[in-house]
């Protein structure tokens, strides 16, 4: 009986936390304003873009339509923001960067400083994956510009960040460093230790990259003495690479072997398939200098099937991230409610079957 309880429990629970579009459409008929409507259509697309990008891109069209009913750019923007999130996510760049652009003109027209900043970093974002460096850097530099004017620090960290990889991207080592060296200075002050860890890891790696070992071994034992604070263990993963690469760098193979078993570890219990490809790129050098060439092949080998793997995986969850487009958007003045009567139902034979139970377990 206590199983059947439960199992009613959680079918009932999931049922009435598990957001869909009808749902939204009868809370909305309660609402008095075409701002507010798009406020809810937004706000619960941008949390189903992780795992219903259909429910969000539905949401995200609903939120555009009332937005033009109420003549406000500002909303407008947010629903072309929304959509332009959820194309990136599915792949389609051209159209995601088409959306964050018509953001980008509301948002000027109406100098929402906050919004524009947005709109630059998801540009910034687009044209870095398009390889449009110069693009992505004046979208990144005009969002830094702009949270460094509103004091957002844990904003402009975040901006140094998208910087320093875009300029480690071109190997712009030096440039790529001081930026990472402003968003550690933020993460102290914010006491953000996820942030830390992620400048601290990247510096590790410039460190490695300009022959700086010690400096690299430092900062990659500071790393991981921050993510202990943060529990988070699978990120450990990239330290202990570093850490391995720095000591094999300065000849050290005991302390390298050391740190190599603990990230091929880590790799396998969390299934870090980034982290498995740079592993692999590690031994396959480390292997070859030893002259150990049959190794060497091995590691070649299965660094080329996990590069494969993560192209594959990409692809998979791109398409997990499609979702039809064919949406028609509900005017709720026309919008005929619909009984739940599924929802009644659950509820009454949970309810029933709480009083059995209860009735069964009297003293």
């Amino acid at each position: 009986m206590q199983k059947l309880f439960l199992l009613l429990f959680v079918i009932t629970f999931g049922s009435s936390t598990a957001q869909n579009f009808d749902s939204l459409i009868v809370v909305s008929l309660k609402m008095n304003s075409d701002t507010e409507k798009v406020n809810l259509f937004y706000t619960e697309g941008f949390k189903g873009r992780l795992f219903s990008p259909q429910f969000a891109y539905d949401c995200a069209k609903q939120a555009e339509y009332f937005s033009i009913q109420s003549k406000s750019q500002k909303h407008l923007a947010k629903a072309y923001n929304l959509i332009g999130v959820l194309y990136y996510r599915k792949g389609d760049l051209k159209k995601a960067m088409g959306f964050h652009l018509k953001a980008l003109e509301l948002r000027e027209e109406i100098n929402d400083e906050h919004g524009i900043a947005l709109s630059e970093t998801n540009l910034g974002n687009i044209y870095g994956d398009l390889q449009k460096n110069e693009l992505a850097e004046d979208s990144y530099l005009r969002a830094l510009q702009i949270h460094n004017k509103l004091s957002n620090e844990k904003q402009t960290g975040n901006c140094y960040i998208n910087m320093g990889i875009l300029k480690m991207g071109t190997n712009s080592l030096e440039e790529a460093e001081k930026y990472f060296l402003n968003a550690y200075k933020i993460s102290k002050i914010l006491m953000d230790y996820e942030l830390e860890a992620l400048c601290l890891n990247n510096l590790a790696v410039i460190n490695i990259k300009t022959n700086n070992f010690e400096s690299s071994i430092g900062n990659s034992l500071d790393a991981l003495k921050t993510r202990d604070m943060t529990g988070n263990e699978m990120d450990k993963t990239d330290s202990y690479i570093n850490l391995a690469e720095a000591f094999y760098k300065t000849g050290n193979q005991k302390e390298c072997d050391y740190y190599l078993n603990k990230a091929d570890s880590l790799c396998n219990v969390f299934d870090y398939l980034d982290a498995k490809c740079e592993l692999k790129r590690l031994q396959t050098e480390i292997y070859e200098a030893s002259k150990k060439f049959d190794l060497a092949y091995l590691s070649l080998k299965q660094y080329l099937a996990i590069k494969d793997s993560i192209v594959a995986e990409n692809k998979e969850l791109m398409a997990q991230n499609n979702f039809s487009e064919e949406r028609a958007e509900v005017d709720l003045n026309k919008h005929i409610f619909k009984f739940p009567y599924f929802m009644l139902s659950l509820l009454l034979i949970l309810s029933i079957s709480v009083i059995y139970f209860i009735y069964r377990n009297r003293r």
